[in-house]
């Protein structure tokens, strides 16, 4: 058995891994189960057009609506709760819980 052979057998399970290691579930953020009408009635009156009432609401802060996480937060321990009802701010980076532990949104070297 030559050295290309040997690399060949190496090379094809190392690849059938690295597949399985793939994230294919659907992001939180784009999951219909929370993008979902509050009120539970998919029949609703948007016209498409938008909310815009011409008061101008964005201040161009780029703060938003999104809450400061608790003072004692520390995004190493556990928590409970879905992303949607426990994302909040921590050094200005934005954290969510999702399957008992916390997450930084966009996946940041933090």
């Amino acid at each position: 058995m030559n050295l290309k052979s040997m690399f060949c057998l190496l090379a094809i399970p190392a690849l059938l891994a690295c597949k399985n290691d793939i994230q294919e579930e659907t992001p939180w953020w784009q999951n219909e189960e929370y993008n979902a009408d509050d009120t539970g009635d998919s029949n609703s009156d948007d016209d498409g057009k938008g909310d815009d009432d011409g008061k101008g609401d964005d201040d161009g802060k780029g703060e938003g609506d999104v809450p400061d996480c608790p003072e004692d937060f520390d995004p190493k321990e556990p928590c409970e709760g879905d992303p949607k009802s426990t994302y909040c701010m921590y050094e200005d980076d934005l954290y969510y819980c999702d399957n008992g532990g916390w997450v930084l949104y966009g996946g940041g070297d933090k």
